[in-house]
């Protein structure tokens, strides 16, 4: 996610709203494939403003979306790594 993430921002910068829309469709999809509703439902809301708004989100709602990601990455179950130490 941090590369789609950055292709929000991207896009945002450079003012293209149907990459910018698309960047979010992405991510909201991601989002949602691992529960992250907090994160989709903030996709969802740049891809709408991009995609049929026909607007540039304000620079602090792309700001929001990263941290939002950030949370919910953050509760996601950390992998084991089955005694990866190497054996002496």
């Amino acid at each position: 996610t941090p590369k789609a993430l950055d292709e929000i921002e991207a896009a945002h910068t450079a003012g293209e709203l149907e990459r910018l829309g698309a960047a979010a469709h992405a991510l909201k999809s991601m989002s949602l494939n691992i529960g992250a509703r907090r994160a989709a439902a903030a996709a969802s809301a740049i891809e709408h403003q991009a995609r049929f708004e026909g607007v540039l989100p304000p620079a602090a709602v792309i700001a929001d979306i990263r941290a939002k990601v950030a949370e919910a990455c953050d509760r996601l179950p950390k992998p084991d790594n089955g005694g990866s130490a190497a054996a002496a």
